[in-house]
């Protein structure tokens, strides 16, 4: 089974995302997020970059998929106010390290 990527977040934001061949997709606004993910899934996307300033009226996303097997969801930092995406990252590393490098 092949597994797709998906960019959620500003067109202008995630324009690098596109330039190397991943779907950019423009979110929905609060729980209606977390539709979308579920959709998106259910067409076979597994990894996921989502701009931080969606994640921050939706941080269950975050910690919703942590236990499933193949799907992955990765903040990008940038223009939330909450400092989400980082925080999530240094977390990840973290756990895959044994130790916070950044």
């Amino acid at each position: 089974m092949s597994y797709k990527i998906a960019a959620l977040g500003d067109n202008d934001f995630m324009f690098p995302f596109r330039q190397i061949g991943v779907e950019v997709f423009e979110p929905a606004q609060g729980v209606g997020l977390l539709r979308q993910v579920a959709q998106l899934i259910q067409s076979g996307y597994c990894l996921f970059f989502i701009s931080e300033n969606y994640l921050s009226d939706t941080p269950l996303l975050l910690t919703m998929y942590d236990k499933h097997p193949y799907v992955t969801i990765i903040p990008v930092p940038g223009s939330g106010k909450d400092n989400i995406g980082m925080e999530r990252i240094q977390s990840m590393i973290e756990k895959a390290l044994g130790q916070n490098i950044l």
